[in-house]
């Protein structure tokens, strides 16, 4: 499996958005697209979707959660980088669709992970789910085999 190009770029746009330097914001893209897609296949195949509905209804909380008065100003910084490499507002939303679309799937499965994990581990702490997440993660990135 190979990472797609304009899913890489704009991730590396984002880490560029943030403060990152060009080799950093480069290397956090590729790590970043390999777990994003390594987790949605996975998601797939354990049946997880998103229904249009739910799509919707999550990118209309995110476009007012952007245009409300409680946004930082680090994050308005952030937001204003990103839309630059969009024509416009609106083909940014459509952009953020096509990520959710994918990215809401991933999270249901994330949760029940998460979940799994503290009913079997009820002493563990948030630092312990992160160290096992991230060791799935690394499983299924190794998994997918990907190339460049």
């Amino acid at each position: 499996m190979s990472v797609q190009r304009d899913q890489y770029e704009q991730s590396r746009k984002f880490y560029l958005a943030t403060g990152l330097g060009e080799k950093e914001a480069s290397e956090s893209a590729l790590v970043y697209c390999k777990e994003f897609n390594s987790l949605y296949h996975e998601a797939i195949r354990k049946n997880y979707d998103v229904s249009d509905g739910e799509l919707e209804k999550y990118i209309d909380e995110m476009r007012e959660n952007f245009h409300s008065a409680n946004v930082s100003p680090e994050s308005v910084q952030i937001y204003r980088a990103i839309l630059k490499q969009f024509d416009s507002e609106d083909q940014y939303w459509e952009y953020q669709k096509k990520v959710y679309q994918k990215q809401l799937p991933i999270e249901k499965m994330n949760r029940d992970l998460e979940e799994e994990f503290y009913q079997k581990n009820p002493q563990a702490s948030s630092e312990d789910w992160e160290k096992e997440f991230q060791k799935i993660k690394d499983e299924l990135v190794l998994k997918e085999n990907f190339h460049n």
